[in-house]
């Protein structure tokens, strides 16, 4: 029973200490990780010749743009930029 109370304890702990960090995340990371959610729709996820209907993103960067929405910019940049530059296009700037 103390086992159990114990991890319970803990899982609170990470549980909020993961939250504040989110909270923590600069107005400028989050208009940033939205601009670069906007590029990869754009020009990967569903590019100008192909139906305004049909996606060709993936799960990852899914979660990424989740990620952004939910303001956990920390977690989504770095997978946005490397979903982008490994289709070669140019990262906007970093404000």
């Amino acid at each position: 029973m103390r086992y159990l109370l114990a991890s319970l304890a803990i899982a609170t702990v990470v549980a909020a200490s993961t939250a504040r960090a989110q909270n923590r995340t600069s107005p400028a990371d989050l208009r940033y990780c939205a601009a670069l959610g906007e590029l990869y729709m754009r020009y990967v996820g569903n590019p100008e010749t192909q139906p305004h209907n049909v996606r060709r993103n993936d799960a990852t960067a899914e979660e990424a743009m989740a990620q952004c929405r939910r303001g956990d910019a920390a977690a989504a940049i770095p997978v946005l930029e490397r979903k982008l530059t490994d289709n070669r296009l140019t990262l906007p700037p970093r404000p």
